[in-house]
């Protein structure tokens, strides 16, 4: 157990008075009235309570000393951290097909809720492309009805891309293949031609991969929500940030007169490899940005191009290219087209004559096929050649005549009346998955123009005053707290002090130990933004006069930034040719600045761990401090690992549960946290440990009934509704438990504190019958406890507490 600092003083206001007291016979006989009403007893008090005052203070000094302890260690509270989200822009009539998107672009909350301005600023700069997917093209497990081996998962109309539903991108394993077809100038369809010498540019392209996520449906047209959890396994020590090569990427560069266009998934005539010089995706296995240095001999293939084989493997009909091919659709279907070519057979070549020929045979399309592939049974001689009888190019009706004749013919791709358009095709094959990689994940959507953002402000050239000459001096930010960068751990701040004939630099340091009496340096505490210069010894002193400028920092952080998506929408300041901006997902990990309480609470597992995952309790300890993921608490399962129902023994497993700091029924991990708690762990853990990470299962509480009884001034509804909340609130996740920090991994439910939470509501006289049932199991009234599987928490829902209220 650990050690208590004992009290200097345990004395209370009545002890001091009653001590007084009790010395007052002994030195003053005289004074016999210790009322209160006396002012000598008046006075007695007052200087009780005036000592009570100064022992409080007294008391405090092991704390003050703890702190300084602490402080000597380096050990400092986590600062505030900001949410993070994905903001996607959209484009509006651009001259060129590119668009550049600054970095720090500011992109504000648009909710009258939020009570402050709060701005995300874009991460890095974004060429974005005038573009978007026109087609998704992805493998069906087994092939479906017809023949069907493929899904065509988008709509596009009017220029915008919709996602049918989530899919497996690799449906039926190792060698299938998953296509996009990407469209120039959406939304300019029908002015195709004007655009007709864009290019797709050569460089960097960014592609955003929307990974089907917790509360997302799963792959399929009719798939259930999934509630989780999902589990990952961290990629050994040494593999962390290792590229994964198992899904070959390719994009088109033939001339679409290749042999098995699209048949075949293997085939590699007319594809040129790409690499990703990023994958934030680890080969399509959860949500990231996949990046690819695009080469300038891209080209475009019209849908029409591919075979009808293709077509009917997403269950869609090509319009006929030749007459051989108007036969065979006359003759074997799959589309009952022969009433509808009724009007359009001579804008397709034919005469007259042969229209009438035709139309003689009736409804019988089989007879028309054999017409119009009939030979001529006399051909003429060379010298005076007459063209045979029924030269047809279906070619000449325009995609409008052809849905006229039957609507089978409109595929959801780019179109306009004329036909089908052109797009820019890439390719992605699976190949043999390694065993310590994980597969490729659900995808819900892929989205172009996408960049990381994070809830911040940068203020730029901010005069924080002059230099007095003297030692120690303190400068301060006109905003706080400055934003700690993820991936260097230290505040991002420039600072520049103007001094003749010096490097106007100036370096942040965390102390001065190993400053010289000319280095410039300074300290920083991001909470409140001050700066702290050298005294002459240790650190420069500036001259008198000299100028002092905060360059460069970034303010923000909070748990106010975790808002909804579809959110931050509001572009501030002009930028061309964007026509809007929104974040697809919600942000997530913002969080507060740390107290001190928690302080005191993490030093201890510091010290133990000392960065070293070793215990399963330093796996736990450690998850929490992971930089940039707001985590609430974690348990570490030692010898375990995720199975199909529950975790099993695995000699060397550990498996990390995580609940995130989020404001949901059940709090599930996203694909990104628990892939940052693997990097940030990777480290500091032993080589030989199996790590996994996966978020809580959640226990449901599918009843919970009891008998309340109310005192009659007190209204029944009223008083219902306060023990539903109390119970709610004491099982909750987040804010449950004995302590109100959420409630225990695994701990089970004893119906003694459900009654003490419930008797503890005012005007509730008494409580009985209560009956708890957890994921079916029937409840037990005479039982005092309900069991819950390890590592697992609860979830109650207010309408599956069910209360009978009466009066006494």
């Amino acid at each position: 157990m650990p050690l208590l600092p004992p009290a200097l003083d345990s004395r209370t206001f009545k002890d001091l008075v009653d001590e007084a007291r009790a010395r007052l016979p002994r030195y003053t006989p005289e004074w016999t009235n210790f009322n209160d009403s006396d002012p000598g007893m008046a006075l007695v008090q007052l200087h009780a309570w005036l000592t009570e005052t100064i022992l409080h203070d007294l008391n405090r000094i092991p704390d003050l000393n703890y702190l300084a302890f602490i402080d000597l260690l380096g050990i400092t509270p986590e600062p505030a951290h900001p949410a993070r989200t994905d903001l996607t822009f959209t484009l509006k009539d651009p001259p060129g097909v590119t668009v550049s998107v600054p970095r720090l672009t500011r992109v504000a909350v648009d909710d009258p809720a939020v009570p402050s301005d709060l701005v995300f600023e874009t991460d890095r700069t974004l060429v974005a492309l005038d573009a978007a997917v026109g087609a998704a093209l992805v493998s069906k497990a087994g092939g479906g009805a017809g023949g069907r081996l493929r899904d065509l998962v988008t709509r596009f109309e009017k220029g915008q891309t919709s996602w049918a539903y989530s899919f497996d991108p690799f449906a039926g394993g190792e060698g299938r293949a998953l296509y996009l077809g990407l469209r120039l100038r959406p939304g300019r369809e029908k002015d195709a031609g004007t655009f007709s010498e864009d290019r797709f540019p050569a460089g960097p392209f960014d592609l955003y991969v929307d990974a089907v996520r917790i509360l997302d449906r799963g792959p399929g047209p009719d798939a259930a929500v999934i509630e989780g959890p999902v589990a990952i396994l961290c990629p050994p020590p040494g593999m962390a940030g290792v590229p994964l090569e198992h899904v070959d990427w390719h994009v088109f560069t033939g001339t679409g007169d290749e042999p098995a266009l699209f048949e075949d998934d293997a085939a590699t005539a007319g594809w040129t490899r790409l690499r990703p010089t990023e994958d934030g995706t680890q080969a399509l296995s959860g949500s990231g940005h996949l990046v690819f240095e695009m080469p300038a001999s891209v080209a475009a293939l019209d849908p029409a191009q591919l075979s009808e084989e293709v077509w009917a493997s997403f269950g869609a009909t090509r319009p006929p290219r030749s007459k051989e091919e108007l036969a065979r659709q006359l003759r074997e279907g799959p589309l009952d087209i022969l009433d509808g070519l009724a009007g359009f057979w001579v804008e397709m070549g034919a005469t007259e004559a042969e229209a009438d020929e035709i139309a003689a045979c009736g409804e019988d399309p089989v007879a028309v096929a054999d017409i119009i592939m009939t030979p001529d049974p006399d051909p003429p001689d060379e010298a005076d050649a007459l063209p045979p009888p029924y030269q047809l190019d279906p070619r000449a009706l325009t995609l409008k005549d052809w849905i006229k004749v039957n609507e089978g013919y409109a595929a959801a791709l780019p179109q306009n009346d004329q036909g089908y358009l052109p797009l820019y095709w890439l390719r992605a094959r699976l190949g043999a998955v390694p065993a310590d990689a994980a597969a490729p994940s659900a995808i819900r959507a892929f989205h172009l123009n996408t960049v990381p953002a994070t809830q911040a402000s940068t203020r730029l050239d901010d005069r924080l005053g002059r230099s007095n000459g003297r030692p120690a001096q303190v400068f301060r930010l006109p905003k706080a707290p400055v934003l700690i960068d993820p991936a260097t751990g230290a505040p991002d701040l420039a600072l520049q002090i103007a001094e003749e004939g010096q490097d106007p630099d100036w370096l942040r340091v965390d102390d001065f130990y190993l400053s010289g009496p000319e280095d410039p340096h300074f300290m920083l505490t991001p909470e409140t933004g001050e700066l702290r210069l050298g005294d002459g010894r240790r650190g420069r002193i500036p001259v008198a006069g000299a100028t002092v400028t905060a360059t460069r920092y970034r303010v923000g952080g909070g748990a106010a930034g975790n808002v909804a998506a579809g959110l931050v929408s509001k572009l501030k300041g002009g930028l061309r040719h964007v026509k809007g901006v929104t974040n697809l997902r919600a942000a997530h990990d913002g969080s507060e600045a740390e107290t001190l309480d928690a302080v005191r609470l993490r030093v201890p597992h510091d010290l133990r761990s000392r960065d070293r995952a070793v215990t399963a309790e330093d796996f736990s300890d450690l998850a929490l401090r992971t930089p940039g993921v707001a985590l609430h608490k974690a348990v570490a399962l030692a010898r375990k690992a995720p199975g199909p129902e529950g975790f099993v023994d695995r000699d060397g497993a550990v498996t990390l549960v995580v609940l995130p700091r989020i404001d949901q029924p059940r709090p599930q991990p996203t694909e990104e946290q628990k892939r940052a708690i693997c990097r940030w762990l990777e480290p500091r853990r032993l080589i030989t440990t199996e790590l996994h990470v996966i978020g809580p299962h959640y226990a449901t509480v599918t009843a919970l009934t009891a008998r309340l009884t109310v005192a009659r001034d007190r209204d029944l509804g009223e008083v219902a509704g306060a023990v539903v909340t109390a119970l709610a609130d004491f099982l909750s996740p987040l804010t449950g438990g004995e302590d109100g920090t959420g409630w225990p991994f695994g701990a089970a439910i004893y119906h003694g504190d459900l009654y003490e939470r419930m008797l503890a509501v005012p005007g509730v006289r008494r409580a009985s019958g209560l009956s708890v049932e957890i994921d079916g199991q029937a409840g037990d009234p005479v039982a005092d406890i309900a069991e819950i599987p390890q590592g697992a928490l609860l979830a109650l829902a207010r309408d599956r507490v069910d209360l009978v209220a009466a009066y006494e």
